[in-house]
């Protein structure tokens, strides 16, 4: 109570307590988020994407689109639920968010559908985004990366790649796959028109990698 007490001091808010029965909808809905974790709230390595960058002199982002603030990568990030603190909610919610000047990374829920709809909203919108996924060959999202991406890097499975969720007990799911980072619509300051490239976690560096 004193930890509520002192944030709404801090921001001005006023609170006011309401007694609910338990079966009470959204009573019932609270209860079942407290209760769940999000399995798809994995971070991408921080030091990795700073190689990543400084390598490619790609530019910083600035908005984490699919994030919590426990794992944004920006200030600025776009949470699955609003959390007090996100700029927006539900990355393809936000047709009407303002993209001018906006540099976004994105590291979705690896799910087939969601990437698909993600791909088509960056190429709608011409949003300069970095965009993370794993590398299901087979999969139609990969036929558009491979059409329309400036460059794909590939990074190998490694514990190192993706930091858990804080609540994570299960496998490490998202080590079963190689990952792939697909960037759009950004110009890096390297000179380079090679299209692929490899992450070698042995020498922390990136090499061609052939068609």
């Amino acid at each position: 109570m004193r930890d509520i007490a002192y944030v709404c001091l801090r921001s001005n808010t006023h609170l006011w307590f309401r007694w609910l029965r338990r079966n009470n909808a959204g009573i019932v809905l609270a209860d079942k988020l407290s209760k769940a974790a999000d399995m798809d709230d994995w971070q991408f390595n921080p030091a990795i994407l700073r190689r990543f960058i400084d390598y490619f002199g790609f530019p910083e982002p600035t908005i984490d689109c699919c994030a919590s603030a426990a794992n944004a990568q920006c200030a600025c990030y776009i949470s699955a639920h609003w959390d007090g603190t996100s700029v927006a909610v539900d990355l393809l919610q936000q047709q009407n968010f303002n993209w001018s000047n906006e540099v976004a990374w994105i590291n979705p829920p690896f799910s087939r559908r969601f990437i698909l709809r993600v791909l088509e909203m960056i190429l709608a919108y011409g949003i300069p985004t970095m965009l993370v996924v794993p590398h299901w060959d087979k999969q139609p999202f990969m036929a558009v990366i491979r059409r329309e991406a400036q460059s794909i890097t590939m990074f190998g499975r490694n514990q190192s790649l993706f930091i858990p969720p804080a609540t994570f007990k299960a496998e490490r799911k998202r080590q079963r796959w190689d990952t792939i980072v697909a960037t759009f619509n950004i110009d890096p300051k390297r000179e380079t028109k090679a299209l692929l490239w490899k992450y070698c976690y042995a020498t922390e560096t990136f090499v061609l990698k052939p068609d």
